[in-house]
């Protein structure tokens, strides 16, 4: 429960530092708790899925999407998305600050600049 709990928290303290109404991070508590929940859970597959890749061999040998991979990818879709609505939310000039921050192009990129940190 720590790692959802802390990353709600931070959400809840950029939101209301940015001006976004009291109203409306109620409204947003749903989405913000979603997102948190999904921050813990990437960083756990990011672990899971460690030195295994992207892909593996099926029984014959043919290469196949590693499913831990697959999942993250899915759950990376879906947190996305989920940030989007929060940023949606805020002043237009606090969000802009907030998107100036670097992102990976890629789950790949992402996963990769991970395991190097």
């Amino acid at each position: 429960m720590g790692k959802p709990l802390t990353e709600k928290r931070r959400i809840n303290r950029i939101l209301k530092d940015a001006g976004v109404s009291e109203n409306v991070r109620k409204a947003l508590a749903p989405t913000v708790e979603n997102v948190a929940w999904m921050t813990a859970k990437l960083d756990d597959a990011r672990e899971m899925i460690g030195d295994s890749g992207v892909a593996s061999d099926d029984e014959d040998g043919n290469p196949k999407s590693n499913p831990l991979y697959t999942g993250y990818e899915n759950l990376w879709k879906s947190y996305m998305s989920g940030m989007n609505q929060i940023l949606a939310a805020m002043p237009k000039a606090a969000a802009k600050q907030v998107e100036k921050e670097p992102k990976p192009q890629t789950v790949l990129k992402l996963i990769q600049g991970r395991r190097q940190a």
